[in-house]
């Protein structure tokens, strides 16, 4: 009767302990705010703009002639898909694996080694991110470099209804390694956010931008500043080389299914600390 009685509590405890590993499973599947794969956001009209303060000026170039604005419309063009993908740095990105249902079911264990093999790609083409190269140059002044920074008419906004831009993030990458992460409206909420997210992006540390387009710190309570924390520093008299990426954050609350199959638009301000 006891080997019996005990084979009866071994039975149960193997049920409850699957009944907890579906569980998991569920909780873990459901844990994901990435919306399914055939669903793409697209990115248009990205111009950047630099000068007003500082001597700062851009080209799309090294050797090209620097003004106060470029636009990347030629690298990136009109049809570049944005499917959600993760960083825990803003370099290395990790694609998501997706289900037989179409939703995502984890991401890969590997990183993109070569990311233009996805980026400015088509739906067709299976793109996840917008890149471009630009140059930064300041001149003039007594200094011998200057802090660049991002002034508040900077904006990622969606040019439809949808409401992508609330996931987007955007990296500024020097050749010296430097990678600062821009977060523009981390205030907006689009419709159906859940507050998951994923472990590998959560502690990302960006410079946070809110709608209305005033920024803060990471930790800061509020928005107040015309102008964000410093991006990086250049040298003066001398082009510096900045590898933009801009893509769909997955594991931002806001990747939801009804930010998906829209329009988003960028437009980037560089200001940098006065020369004189």
């Amino acid at each position: 009767m006891k080997n019996k009685n005990t084979s009866s509590v071994k039975t149960r405890l193997l049920y409850s302990l699957a009944m907890l590993a579906v569980s998991a499973v569920v909780l873990t599947t459901a844990s994901y705010a990435w919306f399914s794969i055939s669903n793409q956001p697209k990115v248009e009209d990205i111009t950047l703009t630099a000068g007003t303060f500082g001597g700062l000026t851009i080209s799309k170039t090294n050797t090209g002639t620097f003004g106060n604005t470029v636009n990347l419309s030629t690298d990136i063009g009109n049809n570049t898909v944005l499917r959600p993908i993760t960083t825990p740095n803003g370099k290395d990105f990790y694609k998501p694996v997706y289900g037989t249902s179409g939703k995502v079911t984890g991401v890969e264990n590997s990183k993109v080694s070569d990311l233009t093999t996805i980026s400015n790609k088509t739906q067709a083409d299976g793109g996840y991110i917008a890149s471009s190269t630009f140059y930064l140059k300041a001149t003039g002044g007594s200094r011998s470099s200057v802090k660049v920074q991002l002034a508040a008419g900077t904006k990622v906004a969606n040019k439809d209804s949808g409401q992508a831009a609330y996931a987007a993030r955007i990296a500024f990458v020097l050749d010296n390694g430097t990678c600062v992460v821009f977060e523009p409206n981390a205030d907006g909420s689009a419709t159906g956010a859940s507050t998951d997210q994923y472990a590998m992006a959560s502690s990302l540390t960006t410079i946070k931008q809110s709608t209305n387009g005033k920024f803060k710190a990471t930790s800061g309570a509020t928005y107040s500043s015309d102008v964000s924390a410093d991006l990086f520093e250049i040298p003066v008299d001398t082009a510096t080389k900045v590898t933009v990426y801009i893509w769909i954050e997955g594991s931002d609350k806001d990747c939801v299914n009804e930010i998906a199959s829209k329009v988003l638009t960028t437009s980037l301000q560089f200001t940098s600390t006065d020369l004189q």
